[in-house]
């Protein structure tokens, strides 16, 4: 039970001190009742969660606070449902509020580092993923994981490295945990090391778009342009709107000599993400070929 419910608790206990004893049975079934209810919303919400219906999710995450406003996992998991659907604002909102109800609860510090990182804010992130650690050294490997990509982001890599192996060694099954891997030994220049976490990502998880595109820059700079292809390919097909899987695939097909391919591939780039500067660059630089 949360601090805020061992204190909504007492209030009730103060309240009907001077109640019947069956008017404080049935006030107590009545409380018992609301949390049961808001647990079962809870429940409804993370299953939406993990189905991929992020704001259906947020729904029921909404009525389980409104019944019990103390309730500190659904404000965790809610802000999780909105950094997803891009609302960092809301995401950050509730991981304070978690925090502020009960700070021992690692998770609002492990989530608020989530909002953290897509605000572009690592000292925060890394301080309040120290702080989700210091909490319960060994929950969860995610934690760990998230704090080696931030510490590669920082250029402390020797102990992002550390971190993502403590990450495997809690949870072999850890996918993040091998993708934030491979970037710090591809940076430490490891390009075996690199390619065998991605291959260790994917067979967790199959349909990772961006691990086939990151497994395939690594063949494409080592001109191994067919594997590349094949990879680039498979991005694209579990994310069709993955404008850096064509601006890689662009770059192969260039190497290829194919070159009404790749202006093709940076077109759709583009298409998806008009903002993506480098697409620019490359396509005039095949255009005065």
């Amino acid at each position: 039970m949360t601090k805020g419910a061992v204190l909504l608790g007492g209030l009730l206990l103060w309240g009907m001190a001077a109640l019947p004893l069956s008017a404080q049975n049935l006030a107590a079934e009545h409380d018992a009742e609301v949390w049961h209810q808001a647990k079962t919303l809870y429940e409804l919400g993370s299953a939406k969660s993990r189905a991929g219906d992020n704001l259906g999710a947020i729904a029921e995450y909404d009525q389980a606070i409104e019944l019990r406003v103390t309730f500190v996992q659904a404000y965790c998991n809610r802000a999780v449902s909105k950094l997803v659907l891009g609302d960092i604002d809301g995401a950050l909102a509730d991981c304070n509020q978690a925090i502020k109800l009960d700070a021992s609860v690692p998770e609002g510090f492990g989530d608020r580092a989530s909002c953290e990182i897509m605000r572009g804010d690592l000292n925060s992130a890394l301080i309040d993923l120290n702080q989700a650690i210091a909490l319960k050294p060994f929950y969860p490997a995610s934690f760990y994981a998230h704090r080696g990509d931030v510490r590669r982001r920082l250029g402390d890599l020797q102990g992002a490295l550390a971190d993502c192996n403590q990450a495997v060694r809690s949870d072999d099954k850890q996918e993040d945990a091998y993708i934030n891997r491979s970037r710090v030994r591809l940076q430490l220049g490891d390009r075996d090391g690199a390619t065998a976490d991605l291959d260790k990502a994917l067979a967790i998880n199959p349909k990772d778009s961006m691990a086939y595109v990151e497994r395939g820059d690594l063949e494409r700079s080592d001109a191994n342009l067919a594997a590349a292809l094949a990879d680039y390919g498979q991005a694209l097909q579990f994310n069709p709107n993955n404008a850096i899987a064509y601006l890689g695939r662009a770059l192969a097909k260039e190497a290829q000599q194919d070159l009404a391919g790749a202006a093709a591939d940076l077109n759709q780039a583009l298409q998806i993400d008009p903002k993506l500067s480098s697409a620019y660059s490359i396509r005039a630089r095949i255009e005065e070929k």
